[in-house]
């Protein structure tokens, strides 16, 4: 079942589903997004993990539209990554196209949470996905 996140205009900014037969939580981020938002979004996905047991999030910011302010980035950072790990999160795979703002906040959480996260930038859907069934294997 997929959970739609709205903003106070209505406009949906989320989408959260957790998919049961790959054993992983799929966030789909769209449009321009408040700090409000991401952080209303990233409690969700933790939400989320937390209620199924699981360890992988595939992280889809293709549709993301702007840049994310520097606040909203670091509360990533600090206290949504921090609490994804404590929920049991092990593996994010981001897919974003190069050069967009989504694939340097990626690429920024990869590098700064390296050890205590793993993380990785895709530019494409299917790559992310074999990404993920791999490291479920280990």
């Amino acid at each position: 079942m997929t959970t739609e996140l709205f903003d106070p205009t209505g406009r949906v900014y989320a989408t959260l589903a957790y998919d049961a037969t790959n054993k992983w939580v799929v966030c789909t981020w769209l449009g321009a997004q408040s700090k409000m938002n991401v952080l209303q979004g990233s409690n969700a996905c933790i939400a989320l993990l937390q209620q199924h047991a699981c360890g992988c999030l595939l992280n889809d910011s293709r549709q993301l539209i702007g840049v994310w302010s520097d606040k909203a980035t670091e509360l990533l950072y600090a206290h949504w990554a921090p609490r994804g790990i404590e929920a049991g999160l092990t593996h994010v795979a981001t897919v974003a196209y190069p050069d967009s703002a989504a694939a340097l906040y990626a690429e920024f959480m990869e590098l700064n949470l390296a050890g205590r996260l793993h993380m990785r930038l895709f530019h494409h859907l299917a790559p992310a996905q074999q990404w993920l069934h791999a490291c479920q294997a280990c």
